[in-house]
């Protein structure tokens, strides 16, 4: 198969070409099931998804898209890229998702991912002679703190690593892709959330300075 770069290249060149429409060798080949491609190459094709204009090969593959995040046996590419496209998902169609076939599933692995990286990694220090590098060695050690101090508690996305482990590049990704996840799955809870706050709090003030009374504020 071709080298990475190139495989970037056919990937931009189908978007291109296919004008946003869903391209037919998706459509003709396996009905557009993405479970059905090869796991190793998939993952170079699954950015097409979200920037197609017809979002139905997007929708189509759901399912896919958390089990291949969720699955720890997954390849880190594959998973990573999954997720992108599941945060793409929410942000242009957030009520497609099921709650129970996929919403609690990814969130469940997003709590295992934040809690649960590791807090080791691995420095590997080399002895160079004569400007070639003759012997390497590689020892466990702690993650560290901004200050340099040992990581403790648990691993966040500013904690440093000398080799970040495919747990860690997971948090990594998990935490920076949170807010999204958040905002555009419950901003209509949230959004009325703030509104419910707002009110209160104004009946609260106007209590306070005795311009409305506690019925009146119920009524």
């Amino acid at each position: 198969f071709a080298p990475p770069r190139i495989r970037l290249l056919s990937a931009a060149l189908v978007r291109e070409l296919s004008a946003g429409e869903t391209p037919y060798f998706f459509r003709d080949n396996f009905g557009g099931n993405f479970a059905n491609y090869d796991a190793h190459k998939v993952k170079y094709f699954l950015p097409v998804l979200s920037e197609l204009s017809n979002s139905k090969l997007l929708v189509q593959n759901i399912s896919n898209l958390v089990k291949w995040f969720v699955t720890d046996e997954g390849h880190l590419g594959l998973r990573t890229t999954a997720l992108s496209n599941l945060i793409a998902l929410v942000q242009r169609f957030p009520n497609v998702l099921d709650k129970k076939k996929h919403i609690h599933r990814v969130e469940d692995k997003f709590r295992e991912i934040l809690t649960g990286a590791s807090l080791e990694t691995r420095k590997t220090t080399s002895t160079t002679l004569f400007g070639m590098r003759i012997v390497s060695t590689s020892s466990a050690c702690n993650v560290t703190e901004v200050d340099g101090t040992p990581s403790r508690d648990c691993f966040t996305c500013m904690n440093n690593s000398y080799d970040y482990s495919e747990d860690q590049i997971l948090n990594v990704h998990v935490f920076s892709s949170l807010y999204y996840w958040i905002f555009h799955l419950y901003q209509a809870q949230l959004l009325e959330a703030r509104k419910k706050q707002s009110r209160d709090d104004v009946i609260s003030k106007l209590e306070h300075f005795g311009l409305a009374s506690a019925a009146d504020s119920r009524d």
